[in-house]
């Protein structure tokens, strides 16, 4: 009895695990970092603007660089006060985002998920060079969550000195599985692809207490 259990609440408490990945759009024109490797479907990447520059995160495709790809469809809208943006990777796949702001792009501001063979974050960059980006026509956020904005603790751009204030909550598409947030709270950042998100633990607590509450129904 004890043993079925204990496999019920670990397959429970695995199965909402979910690592968040930050990255920084700098008061330049780069993303920091620009490539995410071992990023797992479910994982949640937390992208915080710059307060300086105007930035959006748009998806792209390998072969059209600079180019939006409207079948993915991701557009976080355009920021420059520090906000953050949260959207969720649904595949394994190489996956390819890029600014669309001005000359963003063909400056190689651009990021790659799970990159692999050709499909690297230094081949697009090389291929961007003189692109006119080509952003979403209808207004952001779609496919992710604008969850807050960034409160700098300090002088440096570092993250993990920083708060991030939620202040609302956006649609999301099929590119996400946000979870809703009506309220105001301010906590620490994690640090850069910190595992073991906030997200989805309170979702974790209750499917653990459903897995307990069948398995001593099910061993009785």
């Amino acid at each position: 009895m004890q043993s079925r259990l204990t496999l019920l609440l670990l397959l429970g408490s695995s199965a909402y695990a979910q690592t968040v990945h930050e990255v920084v759009a700098t008061d330049g024109v780069e993303f920091e970092p620009n490539s995410l490797s071992d990023v797992a479907a479910g994982d949640m990447i937390k992208v915080t603007f710059s307060k300086v520059n105007h930035h959006d995160i748009v998806s792209g495709s390998w072969a059209s660089p600079c180019e939006f790809n409207s079948a993915v469809g991701l557009n976080s809208g355009v920021y420059s006060n520090g906000e953050v943006f949260e959207f969720t990777v649904n595949s394994t796949d190489p996956q390819i985002f890029f600014c669309a702001v001005g000359p963003h792009c063909q400056l190689g501001m651009s990021l790659a998920v799970n990159p692999s063979g050709d499909e690297t974050i230094e081949a697009y960059q090389t291929a961007s060079k003189g692109k006119e980006a080509t952003g979403p026509t209808s207004e952001g956020p779609v496919g992710g969550t604008l969850v807050g904005t960034m409160t700098t603790a300090s002088s440096n751009d570092d993250p993990a000195n920083s708060t991030t204030t939620t202040t609302n909550t956006t649609e999301s598409t099929n590119t996400t599985e946000s979870s809703n947030t009506t309220n105001t709270t301010s906590s620490p950042t994690p640090t850069a692809s910190s595992s073991g998100a906030a997200a989805g633990f309170g979702a974790s607590v209750a499917m653990i207490g459903a897995l307990v509450v069948g398995a001593m129904a099910f061993v009785m």
